[in-house]
Order: C-alpha cells, then sequence, then structure tokens
C-alpha cells in the first residue's frame, strides 16, 4: 500500500526519509477478518517520520510522543486521532531467527523473482549473502547494535546484584551532517555525559563502570573519559546484567535512549534525567527509577541505591513487571495490536 497523502494536511514532517525507523505491520483478526494497518514510527525526534504512513494508518505508534506536538501541528483530526504513544524499544532479533543465509535465500525464493528473471535473482541472492557476511563481520564490535536476543539483556531479580554503577555511553559529532541544525544542542549532551562520567568516577571509585565509548570524536574532546576496557556489546552485557545501579541521560532530539529499556529488561536500578517524551505507562519515581537535575542528585540517588538494599530490591522487581507487561517485545507488540482494534471501533 503506497498511498499519496495530501502533504498540505501533514506537518512536523522530517526532512530526511527515515525509513529505516518506520515498520508496518498488517494485521488480520482471523474471527471476524477485520483487518488493520499498524505503523510504528521509533525516530529520535518529535516529527512525523512517514506522511505515506500516516497516511495509509488505521493507527500509527511514535517512540517519541509528544501530545502538544501533535496537536499543535496535525492539521486535520484524521491525523491526530491515529497517534498514539509507543513507549519504550530497544533493538533485538527474534530468538527464531536461526539461519540467516537460509532465510535469505527462502525470502528470495518467496519473492518470485528467480521464477522471472533467473539473473537478476541470482544477483540479489549475492547482494544478501554479502549483507549477511558483512553484519558478522561487525558482530561483538562497538557497531554490532541490534544482532541480541531479547534473552541476553534479561536478569533474574533473585540473582544477587554488584553494588556499582554502570554508566557506558557515547558521544555525538556536532559537525556532522545530521547534527548541524542543533550543533549547541550536541556539545550540551556531550558535555552533560562527559561530567557525569568525570564525577561519579572520582567519587565511587572502582564502584564505577563505564566511559565513553572510544571513537575519534570522544579521543580529540575527551580523551579523559574514553574507555580503556572493551565496549562491544558482549562485553558490557555481563556488567548490563550484573551492575545494581544504571544511568541513564536524554539523547537527541530529546529522546529517551534505547538503553532505559535495556536497564528495565535487565531488572535494574535506574537513574535518569527527566523523560521529555510521553509514554503509554508510568516510569514511577521511587518504583522504576531515581530522576536527577544534576550531577550532585545522581551522585546523591547513586549513594542511596548501593546502601538501601530494601529500595533497591522493590526498584528491580517493579522494573521486572513494567518490561513483562509493557516493554518485552511481544508484549508491546500486542499493546499495539489491542489499540489498533479498539480504536477502529470506537465511535
Amino acid at each position: 500500500m503506497r498511498p499519496r497523502p495530501d502533504l498540505a494536511e501533514v506537518n512536523g514532517l522530517y526532512k530526511h526519509p527515515l525509513n529505516l525507523c518506520v515498520f508496518c505491520m498488517r494485521v488480520e483478526d482471523t474471527a471476524t477478518r477485520t483487518v488493520r494497518i499498524v505503523y510504528i514510527d521509533l525516530v529520535d525526534g518529535e516529527g512525523i517520520a512517514s506522511a505515506g504512513g500516516l497516511a495509509a494508518a488505521d493507527v500509527y505508534f511514535k517512540r517519541s510522543y509528544r501530545e502538544e506536538f501533535i496537536q499543535s501541528r496535525m492539521l486535520f483530526p484524521k491525523f491526530r486521532r491515529k497517534i498514539y504513544p509507543f513507549g519504550l524499544f530497544f533493538p533485538v532479533i527474534s530468538a527464531h531467527q536461526h539461519s540467516e543465509l537460509r532465510r535469505a535465500v527462502v525470502a528470495e525464493v518467496a519473492s518470485g523473482v528467480p521464477f522471472r528473471n533467473p539473473a537478476e535473482s541470482l544477483w540479489r541472492i549475492r547482494q544478501r549473502i554479502k549483507g549477511v557476511l558483512e553484519s558478522r563481520r561487525h558482530r561483538n564490535s562497538e557497531d554490532d547494535w541490534s544482532r541480541n536476543n531479547k534473552r541476553d539483556f534479561e536478569a533474574a531479580v533473585e540473582v544477587p546484584d554488584k553494588r556499582q554503577i554502570l554508566f557506558l555511553t557515547r558521544t555525538f559529532d556536532p559537525e556532522a551532517k545530521w547534527n548541524s541544525d542543533n550543533r549547541e544542542y550536541v556539545i550540551a549532551l556531550n558535555e552533560q555525559r562527559a561530567k557525569i562520567i568525570r564525577s561519579i568516577r572520582k567519587y565511587f571509585g572502582t564502584r564505577f563502570v563505564g566511559s565513553l565509548i572510544s571513537d575519534a570524536y570522544a579521543k580529540a574532546n575527551y580523551p579523559d573519559c574514553v574507555a580503556t576496557v572493551s565496549t562491544v556489546r558482549a562485553d558490557y552485557l555481563q556488567p548490563l546484567r550484573e551492575s545494581r545501579v544504571a544511568i541513564s541521560t536524554t539523547g537527541l532530539m530529546d529522546s529517551i535512549p534505547a538503553k532505559l529499556a535495556e536497564y528495565i529488561a535487565a531488572a535494574r536500578c535506574v537513574l535518569s534525567d527527566p523523560l521529555r517524551f510521553e509514554l503509554p505507562f508510568d516510569i514511577a519515581h521511587l518504583h522504576n527509577a531515581l530522576f536527577f537535575n544534576s550531577t550532585d542528585e545522581c551522585i546523591e540517588s547513586s549513594e542511596r541505591l548501593l546502601s538501601d538494599d530494601g529500595l533497591a530490591t522493590h526498584m528491580r522487581h517493579e522494573n521486572e513487571r513494567l518490561y513483562r507487561t509493557h516493554i518485552e517485545p511481544s508484549a508491546a507488540i500486542w499493546n499495539c495490536i489491542q489499540i489498533a482494534f479498539a480504536h477502529a471501533e470506537a465511535p
């Protein structure tokens, strides 16, 4: 389905295509044969990433949802009524995704191209195999941000934690093309992250695990904050599942970072900046997280969680429940499907 929407009716669009951040589902109720078209927009900012998706969808879920923006920028109620908050996400692969090469060949055969144009199909299969091999080359590297199963993040509450604080993060180059319109914002974001790392490391010493992922910009501008240990994905997962406290800060365009969902999946005690987008569920202070507005508050809350076993245990149990109900991938998608059918049935 590729409709041509009236773009004059849709404000707040991004200037560049962001198709990799927008997903579509066609969902059918097998009992009634009712079909719903569901779009999920995972871009960082509040803008609508897909005008065509918004026009085609029965419901359109946004990761970075702000009610004020939706009401002020969507000119027509028919668009406003479609948009719902998605919630938190973290990139994982399916537990059923086994042989990537086999899946690539099966997908190509299912497309029907081999029967219409064998030569083109052979080229396409080679490209698919090349992509799979390139993906494997990046596995267990800093670039490997979506090769893990959700179970790699999950940790049982009953398993004792370590009294340590995790904050492994990155910086962004403010001169990069996609950051050029928000240069001062990006610089401030980098400075905040570096300040937290320096302060937490100085106060807690060896009880702090983390730093900045090493890249050219971080090494040139924050050499004292750059990691001296491995930051590949496989090595990050172990301290994630073990550390009692994990710190989350606001991302680009005020986004809620994926790491917040990772922390909740691992049933960690969360320290977080105040959230700047709205969620379809509550992340409650003292239950799911402690929110901080300064580095001093971050240090105080870290100390509190490290010393207060009762509060830490309570928060871990609360986050495990939150994850199973709203953030675990199948639960998140099921919630979207339920809303899609309820929305369409509403008068």
